[in-house]
């Protein structure tokens, strides 16, 4: 029996940030990479990628750094790909400057359903560029859940 994993914000966090990393050169995401990208401290960031490897979602080694197994990537993923759509709701709909839709959509990303993220990325035309017309890099703009773009779209008409 699969059973489901209960992550964390930061935890969720820290997979997206090491996503982001490995994502432009397939690299392994080192604890000095993680601390500078979270703005947090070394040692914070020892003690979750021991707490990730332990739920077998990264291929941590101390001193050397993490990667992050099938599993990690998969939800690593599907952050990233909230926090996208999130930022461009914010930006496109909202009106906020895209400079502030970061920190807001890494906020939101975590409690929003799986519904009105479809329902989100169905109303945007799942965007493939960040606020401001930059290319994503390397990751999703689509969900896995194997639902038509049909029946999102119906399902995104009926929400509002």
């Amino acid at each position: 029996m699969v059973r489901k994993r209960t992550l964390t914000s930061a935890e969720k966090e820290y997979l997206e940030a090491i996503y982001t990393i490995q994502a432009g050169a397939n690299r392994v995401a080192t604890t000095g990479d993680l601390a500078r990208c979270l703005s947090i401290k070394d040692a914070s960031v020892t003690e979750m990628l021991k707490k990730l490897r332990e739920k077998e979602l990264v291929q941590y080694t101390p001193y050397y750094g993490a990667v992050l197994t099938e599993t990690g990537r998969k939800i690593a993923a599907t952050v990233k790909r909230r926090h996208r759509i999130v930022a461009r709701y914010l930006v496109d709909i909202c009106g906020v400057d895209p400079s502030a839709s970061h920190k807001q959509a890494c906020e939101l990303e975590h409690f929003i359903s799986d519904e009105a993220i479809e329902n989100l990325a169905a109303q945007l035309g799942h965007p493939s560029a960040r606020p401001g017309g930059a290319p994503f890099q390397n990751g999703q703009t689509r969900s896995d859940t194997g639902r038509s773009l049909s029946e999102i779209r119906k399902r995104a008409r009926h929400s509002f």
